[in-house]
């Protein structure tokens, strides 16, 4: 019975503290019932207006889920913080009851670190000021901190050198990067796509295992520079569903695949798997992977987006995509549907747009949607019912417990 009554204590502290800070911490607004939020509600109604009666939502631990963090870095010397709801203005906090513990430590290390050597945060009124953000990840197998500190470009470095050699000395660091960003004052990006990231410190790739049921344990690994879900404990939720819906021997493309999260975790039931993303940096992390897969399988990465996948040919049995908040490209939907008719003879992908200069091709006959993004989804599901698929099984993932999102994992099927 104790086991049952814990987390309800924690939760009703976590929604106290949540009531007390809504309006500047929106991560803690739903904690009291994280599968309550208002996109939660949404996705239930949808998919049981879709005939899926059995769609359930699946939340994990609503305390230290949280692997990695992004928190911004303002004023002189800087404060580390997140922003305001709909503004550039900081608030500040180090910590946060949904980090990992080893996050928490890094956090508050960095800040002490800032102060020590008065490091200036960035101005967004000007641009001036040296550091922009503070990046930390927690390599599960040890509690490790891969750090990044990003700087704001053409910034004098010395104190930012001298500010990493006591944090060499105070922390239990995997890895510490600097990453110089270049955008201007008005760029909201954390990271800049053509800036350099120089490892300062420690290993090179952070190193991750999904713990999954594959009789192939295919390690993960991870530059600072790519995409790595924030509750990895709760995305291995997901992988164990979609291996459910992969049958042995098949022809498996995966979109949007980053670092290769999920079909990497397929291996010892796919006959072929062709990866792509068109984030250049996951390629050398998906080649450090392979180092370790002994089953003679055809394995392929394609550093391309997925509009430019869809123009080159393919034979694939099942398609997986995990595209981010904004959902497929046009070109993907199109290229999935029944809108062209001469797809299905190998001319074509794109209708009415289209001047059949696609390479041949089938559609697969299952598409294993991950969506980070729920609005932008049931548009595209949307879509592809209209144009001959239909959802035969779905299901909900908090993998942000307290905020008003769900990730969704549904499988479609052609009719």
């Amino acid at each position: 019975m104790r086991k049952v009554k814990r987390p309800r204590r924690i939760e009703s502290s976590l929604a106290k503290k949540a009531k007390k800070r809504s309006v500047s911490d929106p991560s803690l607004e739903f904690i009291s019932d994280p599968s309550g939020c208002p996109t939660a509600r949404a996705a239930q109604e949808f998919f049981r207006e879709q005939g899926v009666e059995d769609f359930r939502i699946v939340c994990g631990a609503t305390t230290e889920w949280r692997l990695e963090s992004k928190l911004a870095c303002r004023g002189s010397p800087a404060r580390i913080g997140f922003f305001a709801p709909g503004s550039h203005s900081l608030v500040p906090q180090c910590s946060s009851p949904s980090h990992h513990p080893a996050l928490n430590q890094a956090m508050q290390l960095v800040q002490e670190a800032v102060d020590h050597y008065e490091i200036p945060g960035f101005d967004d009124s000007n641009g001036s000021g040296v550091l922009r953000f503070v990046l930390a990840r927690v390599q599960r197998a040890d509690s490790r901190v891969q750090l990044t500190l990003v700087l704001n470009a053409g910034c004098d470095l010395s104190a930012v050198d001298s500010m990493i050699d006591w944090l060499k000395q105070k922390g239990s660091w995997h890895s510490i990067w600097i990453h110089e960003h270049s955008g201007n004052k008005h760029d909201n990006a954390v990271t800049c796509r053509n800036g350099p990231w120089t490892l300062k410190f420690g290993d090179e790739f952070l190193k991750e295992s999904m713990m999954s049921d594959s009789k192939l344990q295919v390690p993960l690994y991870f530059l600072p520079g790519v995409f790595r879900q924030a509750n990895m404990n709760g995305f291995e939720k997901i992988i164990r569903t979609i291996r459910r819906f992969v049958t042995p021997g098949s022809k498996v493309l995966e979109l949007y695949g980053g670092v290769g999260t999920i079909g990497l975790n397929l291996l010892d039931k796919a006959q072929v798997l062709k990866c792509s993303d068109e984030n250049p940096k996951n390629v050398s992390c998906f080649r450090k992977s392979l180092n370790h897969v002994q089953k003679k399988v055809q394995v392929l990465y394609v550093s391309k987006g997925a509009a430019a996948m869809v123009t080159l040919p393919f034979d694939y049995d099942v398609a997986i995509v995990d595209p981010p908040r904004k959902g497929l490209d046009p070109q993907v939907v199109a290229a999935f549907s029944r809108k062209c008719k001469f797809f299905a003879s190998g001319s074509c992908t794109f209708g009415g747009k289209c001047k059949k200069s696609h390479a041949s091709g089938r559609i697969p006959q299952r598409l294993v949607y991950v969506s980070c993004g729920f609005p932008a989804f049931k548009r595209d599901a949307q879509a592809l019912i209209q144009e001959g698929w239909r959802i035969i099984h779905a299901e909900g993932h908090i993998l942000f417990p307290g905020a008003d999102h769900i990730e969704c994992l549904s499988v479609f099927e052609r009719k």
